[in-house]
């Protein structure tokens, strides 16, 4: 489909936007799992065919071009939609060439086509883009969501904002910042039902005029448990189990990165959780807990492969190894005080999750080569994935620095 569309919608030598908010099930609108490998598909044959790929980020421009891949369920296939439309002034895309296809179920993994959290961040932020009238892309301040019946909007709140940030980071129209200097503020409210967690949100400039609104009913099933109690209830739990001791952890954790050549590092400010890095650029973590801890870090890549950075007996620390659990005042390097990761070219979304727990994690021990006990340990890192500050941990929690790897 993509060879057709380029040939026959002369795409050759031409840009391309291509934003995973554009793949989606055109039934639900939902950006499903199955809209990460078929974007990274298509970004592989465009650029195969000397198309420019434009990624979420460069800002919109008059008759820009945008490609938008969309499915439907028909019997025991998927039948693919994909346009390529063309932006204007007028916030009124046209299209410029359209082609389908057709997927055997069989050839698709059925987790593929089930909701996750992603999909309903990127289907919030879909409906933000949508209901903005103007052409023009601002940038936005994320507030903390608001939780209806508390005063404080806490974890839940925070988790919330973060949770929305890398669908945001997708947007071209609304740039996320963390500066209250903004052109706009991204603000909502979330109620909490049985089964729901509703979320209305909504953007408005600084002079208080409303630019865009979206709302959802996104089932609690996908957000951890945790996150539901309420002050008293956390404090009750907190002093009645024996799984934990107390409710942080501090570390001392650093994120070193540059590009090829350059001589300094450049250092993740304190109140940063994400960044943009591009392919061979190179990192380095560094950490040193403040407490006798049970340190954990993953990475996950553009796609979906996870790796074990810690513990793992190639990195060396000021002890020599780089096992569990680490003393107090340890200091530890990743991958080596002198040495560092480097991004391949497979572009897209890249997570590192950091954990730091008292006592050992029976869930992140498990061996990440077996192909089931792997997804099982994704999914314990998502359902840990707490909004937390680096430096003050929650005990069993994961810290999580998401890599924008262009």
């Amino acid at each position: 489909m993509v060879h057709q569309i380029v040939r026959e919608g002369g795409l050759t030598n031409k840009a391309i936007l291509v934003s995973g908010l554009n793949f989606y099930d055109s039934e639900t609108e939902l950006s499903l799992p199955l809209a990460k490998p078929l974007r990274e598909k298509a970004i592989a044959e465009l650029r195969a065919q000397n198309v420019q790929v434009l990624l979420p980020g460069a800002g919109q421009m008059d008759n820009m071009l945008e490609l938008q891949c969309t499915w439907q369920q028909e019997a025991d296939n998927l039948r693919l939609f994909m346009k390529v439309l063309s932006l204007s002034g007028d916030n009124n895309p046209k299209v410029v060439y359209a082609t389908d296809g057709i997927i055997n179920h069989t050839d698709v993994d059925p987790k593929l086509l089930v909701p996750d959290m992603d999909s309903w961040a990127r289907y919030l932020v879909q409906r933000l883009n949508r209901n903005y009238s103007k052409f023009k892309s601002v940038t936005v301040n994320l507030i903390p969501v608001s939780i209806s019946g508390r005063d404080d909007p806490g974890e839940l709140g925070e988790y919330l904002t973060d949770w929305l940030r890398p669908a945001m980071a997708e947007s071209g129209v609304f740039n996320p910042s963390d500066q209250a200097g903004s052109e706009s503020d991204l603000a909502g409210k979330a109620y909490i039902h049985r089964k729901q967690l509703e979320i209305r949100l909504h953007i408005r400039d600084r002079m208080g005029n409303q630019l865009s609104a979206a709302s959802a009913k996104v089932p609690r099933s996908l957000f951890p448990s945790s996150l539901f109690l309420n002050s008293a209830a956390m404090r009750t739990s907190r002093t009645t189990t024996t799984l934990r001791k107390s409710r942080e952890h501090a570390l001392d954790l650093s994120f070193l990165y540059k590009s090829p050549g350059e001589k300094k590092n450049r250092k993740l400010p304190k109140d940063k959780q994400s960044l943009t890095m591009m392919s061979e650029d190179m990192y380095r973590i560094g950490f040193i807990p403040n407490e006798q801890a049970y340190v954990y870090i993953f990475q996950i890549d553009s796609l979906g492969q996870i790796y074990r950075l810690f513990p793992t007996s190639t990195v060396i620390s000021l002890e020599g190894k780089g096992q569990n659990p680490v003393s107090s005042g340890k200091e530890i390097f990743l991958p080596h005080r002198n040495k560092y990761y480097s991004l391949d070219n497979n572009i897209g979304g890249e997570k590192l999750f950091i954990i730091v727990s008292h006592q050992p994690e029976a869930d992140l021990e498990i061996d990440i080569d077996n192909s089931k006990k792997r997804q099982q340990v994704i999914n314990t890192l998502k359902r840990k994935s707490l909004a937390v500050n680096r430096h003050r941990i929650c005990d069993g929690c994961a810290y999580l620095i998401g890599i924008d790897h262009r």
